[in-house]
């Protein structure tokens, strides 16, 4: 006889919000996603678990085809407005994913990094430049969630003037998954050093 769990749906609840956090946890230190499996509350047997579509693929591939969509819809609204697509730079990509795991890690959602900003650790990584911008953004949901983002950095001024910003001629995208279907999206722009 299969043991059972008082309060269902509250019990399903709370262990899926554990599970997604572990996950997280687990594929920064391997690279791998966790069997979606469930934690029963009681003498530890496995439950099945229903699971959308998205958290089943192994967050990296969630990752990269995410960050895809953000830098393809970040430099649709650059054409749309008359201006060149801005060039992939991996170097600011790298940064751009390590700000949005870092949010996630530890739990918070700012351009300062706990007494310095991005441009500090841009300088850090000696990635030059004779200008430079981050926009970031947080939502919930996966359904296009990389265009939903992109949306909504362009209906603020001070970020649309970031994604419109003539003098850049390179972006770097990062993206992460965080508990609860949410996602931190950071874009960092820059024009090359002379």
């Amino acid at each position: 006889m299969a043991p059972s769990c008082s309060g269902g749906r509250l019990v399903l609840q709370a262990a899926r919000a554990v599970i997604a956090t572990f996950r997280l946890l687990v594929a920064a230190v391997v690279g791998t996603a966790l069997a979606c499996l469930l934690l029963s509350a009681s003498v530890g047997s496995l439950l099945p678990v229903t699971v959308h579509a998205d958290l089943l693929m192994a967050p990296s591939q969630v990752v990269a085809g995410t960050e895809l969509q953000f830098l393809d819809a970040l430099n649709a609204d650059r054409v749309a407005n008359g201006l060149t697509p801005l060039n992939h730079d991996a170097e600011l990509g790298a940064v751009a994913r390590w700000r949005s795991e870092d949010m996630v890690a530890r739990a918070y959602f700012s351009h300062d990094i706990g007494g310095y900003m991005v441009f500090q650790v841009l300088k850090d990584r000696g990635i030059t430049y004779q200008v430079a911008g981050e926009n970031l953004a947080h939502l919930y949901g996966t359904k296009n969630a990389a265009v939903r983002a992109e949306m909504a950095l362009m209906r603020s001024p001070t970020h649309r003037a970031n994604v419109l910003l003539v003098e850049y001629t390179h972006v770097g995208v990062g993206v992460a998954l965080g508990p609860n279907g949410s996602y931190v999206f950071t874009q960092l722009f820059k024009r090359s050093a002379l």
